[in-house]
């Protein structure tokens, strides 16, 4: 006989206290759930039957009526009241720990036992926790290295950024560890979680992952000995990482997008929906306007006053006009919403370059790690140009953060041929993929195009195709309800 058990979460606890049996090669009629209490009672009250088979059936009742009425509320449309419910309960079931299931009626005819986990679960392995671990420590490491070697080399306006970008980047990773192993081992830490466990930890670790190598990068170019210094422990943290993240996607717990609800991710809040999709609020917490009107004449010192680790949102409205200057909304900046009067009007613009000595990652006009970040109605630019080469318009590295009837305008990579090696490196040229359909203007001539093996003229409409709102993020089935204007495909 195989078992199948249904694990409940009671009191912050999870215990199965019903449970479904039957025969691997197939169930007779007696054996199967009662479809109705009249039958239920019937079944156990025949003459001859134990207390402990009338238990049995009991529990198999309970347990079938709950599964049924599980795939009802899994099959609900999404927004209504039982997709909400569906929803509450997944992330009450993705807590579930096999240590923590406590079998009950179990008999001895039972030679299997299957346990189903929620498919947004995630059951670490022994060694994950350790390999986070381990990472934190080489973590704690770089960071007193790099710390300890910016007083010592000093240096020009590159190094002292790229400095800067690896101690920001790798706090970025200790929190996103730190984040993780909260959820693996039930510890009591803030964390942007969605109720999703598995999805959570999969796109915390794909955030950790990357941080090393842009701290790498930013220190291999602007020369000297740091790099070199800092690299194994770099490597070190990236490969626990690599091997951690690895066995989050080869288990069914492993990413998924989730329901959405109203067009907008499940995580998306009400509350955060309304101001996204009703017009300008009437009662913004900060205004910025540049004649003078508001309460600050710029951006960055409207952020800059805002309440750190706010759990509530915080609204600051911007006035039509240009803003140049270059904007940080930092980690401790939770919850904070720029709302704009449109795309055009409101404009935040700067004009670093790593042409002028800046880092890549610290070129941003606008960068935001704060979690919960929501911009809505404004245009970010980079004004560098392509003599820039490097020139970011706006940085994200804010988790659960959304962009409304936004606009990103620069140059990032841009050049007449198209583009070119990294620093001169040809590793990665096989491996990349760059494509171009029907560009017109000035530089939209192929014929000065790299011939790298990953870059491709897409010349079928079909390839092409693959690549639109509705085939490439299916926005047919989520984008119309929100009210944003889009091209469904391609357009000739």
């Amino acid at each position: 006989m195989r078992a199948r058990l249904v694990v409940f979460p009671i009191k912050g606890r999870s215990w199965c206290f019903s449970r479904s049996a039957e025969s691997v090669s197939g169930a007779d009629s007696s054996s199967t759930p009662p479809p109705g209490l009249r039958d239920l009672w019937r079944r156990i009250s025949s003459h001859g039957r134990s207390a402990q088979e009338s238990a049995e059936i009991v529990g198999d009742f309970i347990a079938d009526k709950m599964n049924r009425a599980w795939t009802g509320l899994e099959k609900a449309p999404a927004g209504t009241l039982k997709s909400r419910i569906h929803s509450l309960g997944l992330g009450l079931l993705s807590r579930v720990k096999p240590s923590e299931i406590f079998l009950k009626s179990v008999t001895k005819d039972i030679t299997t036992v299957e346990i189903t986990y929620p498919a947004n679960s995630f059951v670490p392995s022994t060694t994950f926790s350790s390999n986070l671990r381990f990472a934190f420590s080489e973590i704690q490491k770089l960071t007193s290295l790099i710390s300890y070697s910016s007083g010592v080399l000093g240096g020009n306006l590159r190094l002292s950024s790229a400095i800067h970008d690896c101690l920001d980047l790798l706090d970025f990773s200790a929190d996103e560890l730190t984040w993780t192993l909260s959820l693996v081992n039930d510890q009591p830490v803030k964390t942007p979680a969605t109720g999703n466990h598995g999805y959570d930890i999969h796109s915390w670790l794909s955030a950790a992952v990357g941080n090393q190598d842009t701290c790498k990068d930013g220190l291999d170019s602007a020369g000297g000995p740091l790099g070199d210094l800092a690299a194994g422990g770099l490597k070190i943290v990236s490969s626990l990482i690599a091997d951690s993240l690895h066995e989050v996607a080869a288990s069914s717990g492993g990413g998924g997008g989730g329901r959405r609800l109203l067009g907008f991710p499940e995580w998306v809040s009400a509350g955060d929906r309304r101001l996204l999709q009703t017009p300008a609020p009437a009662e913004p917490d900060a205004v910025v306007a540049q004649d003078g009107s508001g309460d600050y004449t710029s951006v960055g010192a409207a952020v800059e006053a805002a309440p750190s680790e706010s759990e509530s949102r915080y609204v600051i409205y911007v006035k039509k006009g240009v803003y140049m200057e270059n904007v940080e909304v930092n980690k401790k900046k939770w919850n904070l919403m720029l709302v704009g009067d449109g795309i055009d009007q409101t404009i935040i613009s700067g004009s670093r370059s790593v042409a002028d000595g800046w880092t890549t990652f610290r070129s941003a006009t606008v960068a935001a790690t704060g979690r919960g970040f929501i911009a809505r109605d404004l245009t970010i630019e980079n004004t560098a140009g392509p003599q820039g080469n490097q020139a970011v318009a706006f940085r994200s590295g804010s988790d659960l953060s959304v962009f409304y009837r936004c606009g990103f305008s620069g140059y990032q990579d841009t050049l007449p041929e198209g583009w070119v090696e990294w620093n001169g490196n040809t590793t990665g040229l096989d491996t990349l993929y760059y494509a171009e359909y029907m560009n017109d203007g000035p530089g939209s001539g192929l014929e000065g195009r790299v011939n790298w093996p990953g870059y491709h003229a897409i010349s079928d409409p079909a390839e092409a195709g693959e690549f639109t709102v509705a085939q490439f993020i299916d926005g047919d089935s989520w984008l119309p309800a929100t009210g944003v204007k889009y091209t469904s495909g391609l357009t000739m």
